[in-house]
Formats: structure tokens, C-alpha cells, sequence
């Protein structure tokens, strides 16, 4: 590891319990407006009660993560209109990121699959993204 990335992950790792908490809070309160969106079919998302894995997920984990999946009753396409959640592919930024998945059928991935990363902006600020972003599809 080069000198320069040494520092920088010294000075990441000081903030990430912090960060790591952020990012679950902030996808457990959009996980539950995905839920309750008129055009979201289903959200997978282990911090909700509906999720089959939430019974082992809560007994094993403090936090359930900043990552969500949901899916559309349509094909995703209200990417091109997101503001804030960026339609890009990547793992723990601090920015929410929203991509659609892509077909793949043969690992049970359906063509209406939505994968998000939320990021530690306010999550009524996330949440007023995919609302409006939404509503324009």
C-alpha cells in the first residue's frame, strides 16, 4: 500500500462507526418508504419485519446495513431522474447510490430489480429523491 492510501484509510477508519450507523438508520427509513410506494412490488432489506431474514439478521447484527434491494411492479427506469441518489455502481460511499440491477434470471434476479447503497446525506432528503424520481416515471 502506497504511503498516501495508508493515510487515507487511518483517517477513514476513525469515523466509520459512525458512518456504518448512519447508513443503517438511514436505509431502514427508506427501506420503509419503499415499502410503501405504490409502484415498489417488494423490498428485500433485512431490518424489516417482512423480510424473511430479519429474525436471524436482528439476533446476529447491532445494525442491518446501508445496502437495500427492491423491486419495481414495473421496470426500473426513474433513474434518469434522480437529483441526490446517484445512478452509479459502488459499495460504502458516503453518497446514496441507485442502480438497476439487470436480468438475471437464472440467479433469480428479475428485470424490475432496483440495488441501493444509502449514503449519510439526510435520509428525508434520499427519501424526497426516489419520491420525486418516481413519480416522473
Amino acid at each position: 500500500m502506497s504511503p498516501m492510501n495508508a493515510f487515507l484509510l487511518l483517517e477513514g477508519i476513525k469515523t466509520l462507526p459512525m458512518r456504518m450507523e448512519r447508513h443503517s438508520t438511514n436505509a431502514q427509513q427508506v427501506a420503509e418508504f419503499l415499502q410503501t410506494h405504490p409502484k415498489v412490488a417488494k423490498v428485500h432489506y433485512p431490518g424489516l419485519e417482512s423480510d424473511p431474514g430479519h429474525k436471524v439478521a436482528k439476533s446476529q447484527l447491532k445494525a442491518f446495513s446501508g445496502m437495500l434491494g427492491f423491486e419495481m411492479k414495473n421496470k426500473p427506469d426513474f433513474f434518469q431522474h434522480m437529483k441526490l441518489c446517484r445512478p452509479w455502481v459502488s459499495l460504502g460511499d458516503v453518497a446514496s447510490l441507485c442502480i438497476p440491477w439487470g436480468v438475471s434470471l437464472r440467479r433469480g434476479i428479475p428485470d424490475n430489480y432496483a440495488r441501493m447503497s444509502v449514503g449519510v446525506e439526510d435520509p428525508d432528503d434520499i427519501i424526497a429523491d426516489l419520491k420525486q424520481a418516481m413519480d416522473k416515471s
